[in-house]
């Protein structure tokens, strides 16, 4: 009796334990069917990852990863950026500088045509009365300090140049986010294969013949060159003339005093004081441009210079400020290409 209670009691505790067995079997075997079927299974066990392209190069990253990569570019992307501005405005400096050796080159030249004959007749022609040829004095100052065809070609070359090196160092800026995000992404690197969702892309790329083009092409920035007009050039010459103003008047003096000897002269009376008149004025005006020439020409050609120095600093300061606008603009495409893929990320 004690022997087939105990083997009974044996069998009954033997019955719970089979049973487990098969449950866990069981389990195990449906977790291995799950781990095969269900797609990304263990993915609540890891922090949510997604398939990016780089440039070509996928990745496989989590989101916190994702977003802290694009962060970064962010950053470096703004901190070459400032470095390369302050790059560009001495380049715009150097530049300016050598384009504007050429008229500083012309100021002798210019003020050998100022003294001339030539020049001289259309300073004297302007004290006739009722005569305007300053126009034309200025129109003649500024074609031999600007050379048409010879500062065009030289104007145009400076600004091809420095839209290729805006275009170049753009580039570079953006080389460097990308070669930071590209850092940062390593430890996720992966084959690039088809996948069942397509990966999200990120493409920072900056065409570099598109920004030269676009600077090229920019009618606001055409316009910063053309500072070089007639207005800053007319203050050397107002000065020049202001100086000879008291003996020109004394001369317009003398002449009407010569003239008035002509009225009791009969019909011809007019005509005789015209002539006399103009006459004196002439002469007068040829000797006070002669001395003004003897005690003026090296201020003139000093005031001729200083103009021209701040005519350059004008320019290097507005083509610095488009170039650095139209370089902005650009940066801003790329910049806002980082920002689009920060959105919700899609969960392999």
């Amino acid at each position: 009796m004690i022997t087939e209670s105990a083997i009974g009691a044996g069998r009954a505790g033997a019955q719970p334990a089979g049973l487990g067995y098969g449950l866990a079997a069981l389990a195990v075997l449906a977790l291995l069917l799950w781990s095969v079927l269900a797609p990304a299974p263990w993915s609540w066990l890891v922090a949510p990852r997604m398939d990016v392209a780089v440039e070509g190069r996928a990745y496989r990253v989590p989101e916190q990863d994702w977003r802290a990569a694009l962060a970064e570019g962010l950053a470096v992307l703004s901190r070459e950026e400032q470095a390369f501005v302050v790059e560009l405005g001495e380049m715009v400096e150097r530049r300016v500088s050598t384009l504007f050796e050429l008229p500083q080159s012309q100021v002798e030249r210019v003020a050998d045509f100022y003294y001339s004959p030539a020049g001289q007749l259309l300073r004297v022609a302007g004290a006739l009365p009722g005569a305007g040829p300053e126009a034309r004095l200025r129109e003649a100052v500024v074609a031999r300090l600007f050379p048409d065809e010879v500062w065009r070609d030289a104007e145009a070359a400076v600004l091809a140049e420095l839209a290729a090196f805006a275009a170049g160092g753009g580039q570079a800026v953006v080389g460097a986010a990308n070669a930071r995000i590209h850092d940062m992404l390593a430890p996720w690197r992966r084959e690039l294969r088809r996948a069942p969702t397509p990966p999200l892309v990120l493409d920072m790329s900056l065409d570099e013949s598109v920004v030269r083009q676009r600077l090229l092409e920019d009618p606001a920035l055409a316009r910063q060159m053309v500072v070089f007009s007639t207005s800053a050039l007319t203050a050397a010459a107002a000065r020049r003339a202001a100086q000879a103003a008291a003996a020109r008047a004394a001369g317009r003096g003398s002449a009407s005093v010569v003239g008035a000897a002509c009225v009791s002269t009969g019909p011809f009376a007019w005509l005789c004081m015209g002539t006399v008149l103009t006459g004196s004025v002439v002469v007068s005006e040829y000797a006070v441009l002669r001395l003004d020439e003897h005690r003026n020409r090296a201020a003139f050609e000093a005031a001729l210079r200083e103009d021209l120095t701040r005519m350059e600093q004008q320019a290097a300061e507005r083509l610095h400020a488009a170039y650095t606008g139209a370089l902005q603009r650009a940066l801003e495409d790329s910049r806002g290409r980082i920002r689009d893929p920060v959105r919700p990320v899609d969960t392999l």
